[in-house]
Protein backbone atom coordinates (compact mmCIF):
# COMPACT_ATOMS: atom_id res chain seq x y z
CA UNK A 1 0.00 0.00 0.00
CA UNK A 2 1.43 3.40 -0.93
CA UNK A 3 2.17 5.91 1.80
CA UNK A 4 0.13 9.11 2.25
CA UNK A 5 2.40 11.23 0.07
CA UNK A 6 2.23 8.74 -2.79
CA UNK A 7 -1.55 8.51 -2.49
CA UNK A 8 -1.93 12.29 -2.50
CA UNK A 9 0.29 12.56 -5.57
CA UNK A 10 -1.76 9.91 -7.38
CA UNK A 11 -4.99 11.61 -6.34
CA UNK A 12 -4.00 14.94 -7.84
CA UNK A 13 -2.04 13.71 -10.86
CA UNK A 14 -4.16 10.75 -11.91
CA UNK A 15 -7.64 11.37 -10.50
CA UNK A 16 -7.88 15.15 -10.79
CA UNK A 17 -5.57 15.99 -13.71
CA UNK A 18 -6.02 12.86 -15.83
CA UNK A 19 -9.62 12.28 -14.67
CA UNK A 20 -9.04 8.58 -14.04
CA UNK A 21 -12.13 7.70 -12.02
CA UNK A 22 -11.10 4.09 -11.55
CA UNK A 23 -8.16 4.82 -9.23
CA UNK A 24 -10.32 6.15 -6.39
CA UNK A 25 -10.76 2.64 -4.94
CA UNK A 26 -7.00 2.04 -5.17
CA UNK A 27 -5.97 5.08 -3.16
CA UNK A 28 -8.85 5.59 -0.70
CA UNK A 29 -10.28 3.40 2.00
CA UNK A 30 -13.88 2.21 1.97
CA UNK A 31 -14.67 4.44 4.95
CA UNK A 32 -13.07 7.59 3.50
CA UNK A 33 -15.04 10.74 4.40
CA UNK A 34 -14.67 14.09 2.66
CA UNK A 35 -15.87 17.19 4.47
CA UNK A 36 -16.69 20.28 2.42
CA UNK A 37 -19.48 22.72 3.26
CA UNK A 38 -20.03 23.38 -0.45
CA UNK A 39 -20.40 19.78 -1.64
CA UNK A 40 -22.15 17.03 0.27
CA UNK A 41 -20.72 13.55 -0.10
CA UNK A 42 -21.39 10.04 1.08
CA UNK A 43 -18.67 7.72 2.37
CA UNK A 44 -16.07 5.89 0.27
CA UNK A 45 -13.97 6.23 -2.85
CA UNK A 46 -16.92 6.58 -5.24
CA UNK A 47 -18.25 9.48 -3.20
CA UNK A 48 -14.89 11.25 -3.49
CA UNK A 49 -14.87 10.64 -7.23
CA UNK A 50 -18.26 12.37 -7.42
CA UNK A 51 -16.97 15.33 -5.40
CA UNK A 52 -14.07 15.79 -7.80
CA UNK A 53 -16.53 15.66 -10.70
CA UNK A 54 -18.50 18.51 -9.13
CA UNK A 55 -15.39 20.68 -9.08
CA UNK A 56 -14.27 19.64 -12.57
CA UNK A 57 -17.62 19.74 -14.34
CA UNK A 58 -19.67 22.00 -12.09
CA UNK A 59 -22.34 19.34 -11.51
CA UNK A 60 -22.93 15.91 -10.05
CA UNK A 61 -22.58 12.97 -12.40
CA UNK A 62 -25.60 10.74 -12.90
Amino acid sequence: MPNGTERAKRFFEERCNQRRLEIAAEIMTADHRYFDPNVTAETGPEAMAQVVNVYQDGRRSA
